[in-house]
């Protein structure tokens, strides 16, 4: 199977934009696009992707690449926007009722509306380019309202960026019929890194911490600070263990 993932806007064309968090949909989209990315091929599930920077593709151009690249599924990523600050609810779009896009669209909907708790939009039929030119059934989701303070808040937030994508992940994942396993870390640029198994277990065991909720710098280096930080806590290890062993032994 193949996922086509597609950040909405771009480069000159941010989007919506919320003026008083100087927060533009381009930005958000593209990070959730990364994340989710990333948890799909942690589940071995490839995908391809409209764009991997802040650059503007045009809507043609990015049917085209899904097109051609004759992919199973089109998520294209969005968030709403409107006059007031009021709406604030997620939803999910197709471009007709019936068929494996509606599917999809209802897992979707199910796992974001579970996932933030925002009112629930419905899956919705509409016009949309994204829906209407891809030959691959096609689902358009609208993250929340970038105009309403409070979420525009929360889509800042790494960790509502990640449970966003979690959730498209856990749908795509339930309409392909297999399991869904989050990686050990929530570490997006180790993915595929020579020491990714290395970083896993270090992590784990408490030794080391990432610079950022979901990077751990893997190539960045290390202080003698960082170093002694990390001597410290494989000390301590090292000595709870032993003071189990000696209890044991008595």
């Amino acid at each position: 199977m193949l996922i086509g993932i597609d950040p909405g806007h771009g480069g000159k064309d941010p989007g919506t934009v919320n003026k008083t968090l100087g927060l533009q949909e381009k930005t958000v989209t593209l990070q959730i696009a990364k994340k989710l990315d990333s948890l799909l091929k942690y589940n071995n599930v490839d995908t391809v992707m409209t764009r991997t920077a802040d650059k503007f593709v045009s809507l043609k151009d990015r049917v085209k690449l899904l097109n051609d690249a004759r992919v199973n599924y089109v998520l294209s990523i969005h968030i709403n926007s409107f006059t007031t600050g009021k709406p604030r609810y997620i939803s999910t779009h197709i471009v007709a009722r019936g068929g494996k896009a509606e599917q999809l669209a209802k897992k979707i909907q199910q796992k974001l509306v579970a996932a933030v708790n925002w009112p629930d939009g419905g899956v919705r039929v509409s016009n949309f380019y994204m829906v209407r030119e891809t030959r691959a059934p096609a689902v358009l989701v609208e993250l929340g309202f970038i105009s309403h303070l409070e979420t525009a808040k929360q889509l800042q937030q790494t960790a509502i960026q990640r449970r966003l994508a979690v959730a498209l992940a856990q749908g795509i994942a339930a309409q392909l019929g297999i399991p869904f396993t989050q990686p050990e870390t929530t570490f997006t640029d180790i993915q595929g890194h020579w020491a990714e198994k290395e970083i896993n277990w270090a992590v784990k065991q408490g030794l080391f911490k990432g610079v950022a909720e979901d990077r751990f710098a893997p190539d960045e280096p290390v202080t003698r600070a960082q170093l002694a930080v990390v001597l410290k806590r494989f000390y301590d290890k090292l000595q709870i263990k032993a003071g189990f062993a000696g209890h044991e032994g008595n």
